[in-house]
């Protein structure tokens, strides 16, 4: 029941009504949230001048806002996988540098431990395994062990270690 009753005394009194939110208040029970009058003139108003100015600054056409932002938004998810790719890329790169610092043990085993700050858990796996195939190259059946920290840009610690069977 809406304020047709007690409040008005014709629901035309009311005149535009637009529904701004719902939602759930009990078991069966809805809860509505609305303007009407003038108050949708204004908010109507609002909205268009939102729409104009989403419009405007992404270049496009009212109609075509919600195709521009899901194109922009792919783009983005690109971005990021693509700039994931290149942090591991460069982490193996730095890490294989590291190779040449590897301390041999008595039974031949080579073992690495280094930190690569800056680097996420992800591309710092990518360079460890990097690391332990190219000192395996070095030890042979003797083993491999590298472990790699980092304190990633968001401040998390990231800390892999790998071990051969050899080791």
């Amino acid at each position: 029941e809406l304020c047709g009753g007690t409040h008005v005394r014709n629901t035309a009194e009311i005149g535009g009504f637009k529904i701004v939110a719902e939602a759930g208040v009990a078991a069966g029970v809805r809860r509505i949230e609305a303007v009407s009058g003038a108050g949708v003139v204004d908010l109507l108003t609002n909205r268009e001048r939102i729409v104009s100015k989403l419009a405007g600054t992404l270049r496009v056409p009212s109609e075509a806002i919600v195709g521009r932002v899901t194109s922009l938004q792919e783009d983005l998810r690109a971005a990021q996988k693509e700039a994931e790719a290149l942090r591991g890329e460069l982490a193996a790169v730095k890490s294989l540098a590291l190779a040449s610092s590897a301390a041999a043990t008595v039974g031949g085993q080579r073992v690495l431990v280094a930190r690569l700050d800056g680097v996420d858990p992800a591309a710092l796996k990518s360079a460890a395994e990097s690391l332990q195939a190219v000192l395996l190259d070095e030890a042979g059946e003797a083993g491999v062990a590298v472990v790699l920290g980092s304190c990633g840009t968001d401040g998390k610690v990231g800390l892999v270690a790998l071990f051969d069977k050899g080791v």
